[in-house]
């Protein structure tokens, strides 16, 4: 970058807690898990100032900067970094196996009995509450438009509040998360070849990043 006249910035806002972003992840997808949450964001997940936040800082970069960074004919630095770094066809077609994988994994927790049953249960819960929603993600993609950075409306709030306290009372996100951990430690069990490869494949990337940066 610095022989395109750019100084590289890095990920703005970036963050290395995988803790942080699986709750992200699962609050996006499955909607507030507490009443304060609820009451405070309603179906906004409290990541998203930060999402917004990196959006507006890649939108300040100067002209030419994402061009020279990645682009179309794959020829922009964080291309030319990978390839120096080990990231090739066998690395991407490694990956292509792992999200099948983690696809299968994620479709094969949310089939489970278990989480059946607690959906039910959450359903009774919300019924009882005067809300004929079957599933959490159905009120996640509800209120999905709402203009970011925007207070969720009395509406979207009792809806929250409710859901979260369903999910409290019938113990529904311990059971999806025992489920998506359940399915996806068999799916390591069931292909661990791809997994060795993938840690191999790793282990070359980190070293020649250490010779990189030595």
């Amino acid at each position: 970058m610095t022989s395109q006249g750019f100084e590289y910035q890095g990920d703005a806002g970036g963050s290395d807690d995988a803790d942080s972003s699986a709750n992200a992840d699962f609050a996006a997808t499955w909607g507030p898990s507490d009443e304060d949450t609820a009451r405070q964001y309603g179906y906004a997940a409290p990541s998203t100032a930060n999402r917004d936040g990196n959006a507006a800082a890649s939108a300040s970069y100067p002209s030419g900067y994402m061009h020279a960074l990645i682009n179309e004919e794959n020829t922009g630095c964080i291309d030319q970094a990978d390839a120096r770094l080990g990231y090739g066809d066998t690395w991407f077609s490694a990956m292509g196996a792992y999200e099948k994988i983690r696809d299968d994994a994620d479709a094969k927790a949310l089939a489970a009995n278990k989480v059946r049953q607690v959906m039910q249960q959450w359903e009774a819960c919300m019924s009882n509450r005067g809300y004929a929603n079957r599933d959490p993600r159905e009120l996640v993609g509800k209120y999905a438009d709402r203009q970011a950075g925007t207070s969720p409306d009395t509406a979207e709030q009792k809806a929250a509040m409710a859901d979260a306290a369903c999910k409290v009372s019938t113990g529904f996100m311990q059971i999806i998360r025992e489920s998506y951990t359940e399915a996806e430690r068999q799916a390591v069990l069931d292909n661990q070849a791809t997994m060795d490869q993938i840690k191999q494949l790793s282990e070359t990337i980190y070293a020649n990043a250490k010779r990189e940066l030595a």
